[in-house]
């Protein structure tokens, strides 16, 4: 073993050596009982006591809302480990509200800023201590909520005076009224064993390095916990540990044509235990090279129009980008700067497609939507995206969406956006935003019955052959592999879905052949309605709360990564949508071979 070797070994070793204090269970006080608890109790109740500026309004409603994470990333490229770290920190946020529960001071947003619970992102925040002393403690809450409540003030300011040349029609509530909360929810500690992280990724880094004809691969896991405590002056009282795992791989290689290809594969659990162990790694890392590889040398098709079946994976991201993100619309916000305000009302405006259509029909009659944030697996897989309450303290409740294909209600925090037909307690992170969504159809059909499906389609159409999308590029992705992004994110000025990074040509007696080199017109949310089949057995697919609504530029958002959903979608088949030739992507290859395939 030469000197460079040894000396990668024991930095290696170094690295694992300062992330082992993660692998050791780290048991939390007891929440009700804890340094950290009474010291937001104290200020909190001195602060509704006595905080006020002059003849001003006081405060009618405090919340505290602290985080503490543990974290774990690493990530392997080509058949090396590397990018190993590690995080530990806590964070507050301070929501003061002015006025009253109809009008106050909530919904005012600024260049970059703006109030929490209603949509936006907003300044309350401030780093706390890790250790549990409880004078410096206070000390940060104390600063923090004076700055919350000045800025209340001003914003209460700002609000009213847009109000008077804005309102119309009817006024909602700025905080609905809920019964006070006082639970805890222990989903379990992050165990995570480093060495063990670092083996399970090296297995299937190197399968994918071995591949000659991938340009680029990588495996990479986040894993950790977060621990939330959040009180508020009206009485309740949560606290929340919630694990997680997350591991994905990704390869990138061009077809003979230089076109960029791209696929990935990602799991999720609580635990590291509860992902794929090395072996399980290593077939999933083959399989996805022996893919690619493969797709290279496939079709490159230029123009279709015809029958799509959104299978798997593709389905479940459909669903979330080009409907779900309507079931959870923004109330009115105002802009403290005046230039703002139409931009603003835009932003807010893109989130109401639904509001104005309860009752109406949304998608085909027999089908239901239902947001059930109690669901805790599903076929032996965990839902990770599961709560009992929701970031604002308010129990989570089984909520029937749409109902024989009418949309019977919306999504919402304790700021509505609708006058009637909706309840509070879906808040996640910033926003209003699905939990664990499941869309089944009481007619729905076997892979037999879809494939029977699509052959009278094609036969009506006179087509040789549909398209099957699986699974769709992911912006994330394709940034960790340093790819350039091709991903469209302004909502309402979307001309095309995301590249398919795998779709198939699907012939009458039921062949698949690999495909690429198409981009999907739009699939708007009324579409749904037309949908000619849906599947009967669901496909879990799990995404980012709230990223909806960040693809539309809402300025900053606190919180929101960390709040995952779920959605169970059977395969959707539409009779016709268009694609044509995907002519944003760079067609050009590396001048030299790949090092491992020069040898």
């Amino acid at each position: 073993m030469n000197m460079m070797s040894i000396l990668a070994r024991v930095a290696l070793a170094a690295s694992l050596a300062l992330i082992a204090p993660l692998a050791v269970a780290q048991s939390a006080n007891t929440p009700q009982d804890d340094v950290l608890m009474r010291a937001l109790n104290d200020e909190m109740a001195r602060a509704m006591a006595q905080l006020r500026l002059g003849d001003q309004a006081a405060p009618y409603f405090i919340a505290y809302e602290v985080a503490q994470t543990r974290s774990l990333g690493m990530e392997a490229r080509g058949d090396a480990l590397g990018n190993i770290r590690q995080n530990h920190q806590r964070k507050l946020n301070v929501e003061v509200r002015v006025g009253s529960p109809q009008a106050d001071s909530s919904r005012v947003v600024r260049m970059g800023v703006s109030s929490r619970g209603n949509g936006l992102a907003q300044d309350g925040s401030a780093a706390l201590p890790l250790e549990d002393n409880y004078d410096a403690l206070r000390r940060r809450i104390w600063i923090a909520t004076d700055a919350a409540y000045k800025r209340a003030l001003e914003d209460l300011a700002a609000r009213q005076a847009a109000a008077s040349a804005r309102e119309a029609g009817e006024v909602l509530p700025d905080l609905l009224p809920v019964p006070a909360l006082v639970q805890h929810e222990d989903q379990g500690e992050a165990l995570l064993d480093p060495d063990e992280a670092a083996q399970r990724l090296r297995a299937a880094a190197t399968v994918l390095a071995a591949q000659p004809e991938l340009e680029q691969s990588m495996v990479w896991l986040d894993a950790g916990e977060t621990q939330i405590w959040y009180l508020n002056s009206e009485g309740t009282s949560t606290w929340r540990r919630q694990p997680k795992a997350t591991l994905g791989m990704a390869a990138a290689t061009r077809a003979v044509d230089g076109e960029p290809l791209l696929d990935y594969r990602h799991f999720h659990a609580h635990q590291l235990s509860g992902l794929p162990d090395a072996a399980g790694l290593q077939a999933q890392a083959h399989e996805l090279g022996e893919r690619l590889t493969a797709l290279r040398h496939a079709d490159a098709l230029v123009e279709f129009t015809g029958p799509v079946l959104f299978r798997g994976e593709a389905a479940g991201q459909l669903l979330a980008d080009r409907f779900a993100n309507r079931l959870a619309p923004l109330p009115r916000h105002y802009a403290a700067d005046p230039p703002m305000q139409s931009f603003v009302d835009q932003l807010v405006e893109q989130t109401a497609g639904f509001a104005r259509r309860l009752g109406a029909r949304v998608l085909p009659a027999g089908v239901d939507l239902v947001d059930d944030p109690g669901l805790r697996d599903w076929q032996g897989q965990p839902i990770i995206s599961a709560a009992r309450f929701d970031s604002q303290g308010v129990a989570t409740q089984r909520k029937t969406l749409v109902e024989n294909g009418r949309l019977k209600t919306l999504l919402s925090s304790r700021s509505p956006a609708v006058a009637r037909d909706v309840s509070p307690g879906n808040l996640r992170g910033s926003f209003a935003a699905v939990s664990t969504l499941i869309l089944q159809a009481r007619d729905g059909v076997d892979e037999a019955g879809m494939q029977a499906e699509i052959a009278v389609l094609l036969a009506d159409a006179d087509q040789p052959f549909a398209l099957e999308v699986e699974r769709f590029a992911d912006d994330m992705i394709e940034r960790r592999l340093n790819q350039t992004s091709f991903t469209v994110y302004l909502t309402g000025a979307e001309q095309a879905l995301p590249r398919p990074v795998r779709i198939n040509r699907v012939w009458p007696d039921g062949r698949r052949e690999p495909a690429r080199g198409l981009l999907l017109a739009d699939v708007g949310s009324r579409e749904f309605r037309g949908l000619v089949a849906l599947g009967d057995t669901p496909a879990l697919v799990v995404r980012q709360a709230g990223l909806e609504v960040a693809r539309i530029g809402l300025f900053s958002q606190r919180g929101v990564a960390d709040q995952p959903s779920s959605y169970l979608v059977p395969d959707l088949l539409f009779e016709e949508l268009s694609a044509s030739e995907d002519t944003r992507q760079v067609r050009r290859r590396p001048l030299l071979p790949k090092p491992s395939a020069a040898h």
